[in-house]
């Protein structure tokens, strides 16, 4: 629905910040909430919660992990 957000070399605080920021603009949400836990670096990210398309993704693009 605020189709992608770039988060690329972002710590996760302010990956959720980033994407809270979209849902605001999109005014998709009024009060957004936006968690982002990196577990481990691996090819799929999973999406969860009240969006369109839950799932799990491919992660194609590998630049290292940190959080």
């Amino acid at each position: 629905m605020i189709h992608e957000v770039r988060i690329g070399g972002m710590t996760s605080k302010v990956a959720a910040h980033a994407i809270e920021a979209a849902l605001l603009a999109q005014g998709m949400l009024l009060h957004p909430l936006v968690s982002v836990l990196l577990l481990l670096c691996g090819q799929d990210v999973s999406v969860l919660g009240e969006v369109v398309r839950p799932g799990v993704y491919p992660y194609t693009l590998h630049i290292g992990c940190s959080t």
